[in-house]
């Protein structure tokens, strides 16, 4: 009984201190994600043109979200969200200083994409989610050193021919998941996965 009684005190206390901890970001909220997963960067529909600067931080979080809950690229008859965030650009090193497991971009109309946008989270970033604009290709260079990355999910960008020498995910080794969608691929090459996706 003691033992349980130890336990429950201890959650307690962990919950609570977690709850105490700061957001680095002030135009967004944190929340606890599952209990003992982290807690999650809810950045959605802050009606952001651009990436919020964050405060360092020690802590690992389990996901940021600047996604929308609409999708701008999908709303018909000219309807608008005022709340959407419409992030178009990742500057270099955009989520310095933040230690994270998932990063969700989608339903933004990203058109620019700096090759060290991600730098600071290969040793943590699994899973990615990001959306383009229809005119660019998809952001390789700057995803190429997410080596832990496990689930990629690619959305709204143009490239009409997928092959070994233009998809560059050689070094995504722990990639689990691809997901491609509205990217009007029409030629995928026989051996574009060949040997890229051993898991």
């Amino acid at each position: 009984m003691k033992l349980i009684m130890k336990i429950v005190v201890y959650c307690i206390v962990i919950i609570v201190t977690k709850a105490d901890l700061p957001c680095p970001v002030e135009e967004c909220s944190c929340e606890n994600g599952p209990i003992g997963k982290g807690r999650i960067i809810n950045c959605r529909d802050k009606s952001l043109t651009s990436v919020p600067k964050f405060q360092p931080s020690d802590e690992i979080f389990l996901e940021l979200t600047l996604s929308n809950s609409y999708d701008p690229v999908l709303l018909s008859n000219g309807a608008q969200c005022p709340s959407c965030n419409k992030i178009t650009f990742l500057p270099p090193t955009a989520f310095r200083g933040l230690r994270l497991q998932g990063l969700d971009l989608s339903k933004n109309q990203i058109s620019q994409v700096s090759d060290t946008a991600f730098e600071g989270l290969e040793s943590y970033l699994e899973e990615l989610s990001i959306d383009g604009d229809k005119t660019i290709s998809p952001p390789y260079s700057a995803m190429s050193r997410l080596s832990n990355l496990k689930s990629l999910s690619l959305r709204h960008f143009n490239q009409a021919h997928m092959n070994r020498q233009n998809t560059m995910i050689d070094t995504l080794v722990n990639l689990e998941t691809l997901e491609l969608k509205y990217m009007d691929v029409s030629v995928f090459s026989n051996d574009l996965f060949l040997y890229r996706l051993p898991n």
